[in-house]
């Protein structure tokens, strides 16, 4: 970047003056007129990683909380079928609506989203646990529970990159590994809670109809709500002292829709395309795992374990990937993902294997597959950064909204072909997509260059939305 200037916005760039000092060079703050609040620094503040902290913490127990109902519906034997159709739902309201909810994140009051995102996911997804055999509340639940992880993700993802300054790819892989590890414990976690908390619970003076319905462990899961209102609050004071420039509030948010398909449509639409494949294996195989090792005739523990095996092993590839977006061709990190990952998933799914080489296959593939997540979100704002959280709302709501068809479509095709086709079929489909590689944007030079097309100038590959 040019350091005798700052981005433009609105065609006039900011200048501000290098200050020598007897350990190298700093930049000045911009003024108090740009729209982004505050500049980007060169050092990251104690401040700055008390507020990266927190948007993990927060991001863990937000996916943490979005794990529940797959195995919960392992747990307590619902049918393949109701289970395709309950995750679609859920799908589809945590991730469309991450459209508008970025609209909003970009036009100011990050700090209202990813609080308030928090709080709905605790609450609702601890009630589906005394209301999962109740089709309307659970469907309901699952609905107004999406909505608060939709509101979270694209606000969070823009602070997490901006608390880590010019290292704005780490932030987004960091932000990521975080959510998906939560994701990955959550299985688990819950399978361990509804195990144990029938006989903790024995100890407390509870009433006898009380009593006898906490022996279902599940029946207990609103408890599990609040750690994440304590994580809420602490991230509100956390962020009590974030602002954004009223320059920033009165954009229009709605502008960002024409805007980014006139001058982006043809970068955006290959990298959306690869993003549905990929998330096509993750939400499916998330939705029907623990069901998929229960009907395998192993136990509760197990089928949350293989889930945790799949979404970790996602989280570690990501973290890599999230290193060499930045150094490698991404063009082949995203054939190696698929050309690797998919088949290794589709021998656990195929293959009649010992369970440690299934859990290998397993833990194998999510790493290739899964691996690409973090890669695709820095791709799509360095495409327009002016409009970061709506580009990251299109990458992960979009993404996981168009692949909200994977459980339903296994659901349909269980009675037919049995879970492990059906499961293996929808696997199978990101390899169709593989020439979409070739689409893919390369890293950007190190200097930045004006683009006519764009609605604001090429930046780097760490020239992320700025950091508070």
């Amino acid at each position: 970047m040019d350091k005798r200037s700052w981005p433009a916005y609105n065609g006039k760039p900011h200048r501000s003056p290098l200050v020598e000092g007897r350990h190298g060079s700093t930049i000045e703050k911009l003024r108090s007129s740009d729209p982004i609040a505050e500049s980007r620094p060169s050092s990251v503040s104690s401040m700055s990683i008390l507020k990266l902290v927190a948007i993990l913490i927060s991001h863990f127990f937000v996916d943490a909380y979005a794990s529940v109902f797959a195995p919960l519906a392992a747990i307590v034997r619902m049918a393949p079928t109701q289970i395709g159709v309950f995750a679609t739902i859920q799908s589809l309201a945590s991730s469309f609506t991450q459209l508008l909810f970025g609209y909003l994140a970009d036009r100011g009051g990050l700090k209202r989203y990813v609080v308030g995102g928090l709080v709905v996911a605790a609450i609702t997804m601890g009630l589906i646990g005394p209301l999962i055999d109740t089709p309307l509340a659970l469907g309901s639940l699952l609905v107004i529970g999406g909505l608060g992880i939709a509101a979270f993700h694209p606000a969070g993802v823009v602070l997490a990159a901006r608390s880590v300054g010019r290292q704005g790819a780490l932030g987004v892989s960091l932000f990521l590994l975080a959510g998906t590890t939560g994701f990955a414990v959550g299985p688990v976690l819950l399978e361990q809670f509804i195990r144990k908390a029938p006989a903790a619970l024995e100890t407390l003076p509870l009433n006898a109809e009380l009593a006898e319905r906490l022996e279902a462990g599940h029946q207990a899961l609103p408890l599990l709500a609040l750690p994440g209102l304590l994580v809420a609050a602490f991230a509100w004071l956390v962020f009590a002292s974030y602002r954004v420039a009223p320059q920033n509030r009165k954009r229009p948010a709605l502008e960002a829709i024409p805007t980014l398909v006139r001058n982006h449509g043809r970068e955006i639409l290959p990298i959306y395309i690869l993003v549905v494949a990929r998330t096509l294996v993750q939400t499916t195989l998330v939705s029907f795992l623990p069901r998929l090792m229960v009907d395998r005739q192993y136990s509760d523990a197990i089928a949350a374990q293989s889930l945790t095996y799949f979404i970790f092993s996602g989280a570690l590839g990501m973290l890599v990937v999230g290193y060499l977006v930045t150094r490698c061709n991404r063009k082949w990190i995203q054939a190696v993902s698929f050309v690797i990952g998919i088949p290794c998933l589709l021998a656990f799914l195929l293959l009649d294997v010992s369970l440690g080489m299934g859990l290998t296959l397993l833990t194998l593939g999510g790493f290739f597959a899964l691996s690409t997540n973090s890669m695709h979100i820095i791709i799509g704002q360095e495409i327009a950064p002016a409009h970061a959280s709506t580009l990251s709302s299109v990458m992960m709501g979009f993404g996981w909204g168009g692949a909200a068809v994977g459980p339903l479509a296994v659901s349909f095709f269980v009675p037919y072909v049995g879970l492990d086709s059906a499961l293996a079929a929808v696997v199978a489909v990101p390899l169709l997509a593989l020439p979409l590689t070739a689409c893919l944007r390369e890293r950007p030079s190190p200097k930045r260059v004006s683009d006519p097309r764009s609605d604001t100038e090429a930046t780097t590959a760490t020239d992320l939305p700025p950091s508070s």
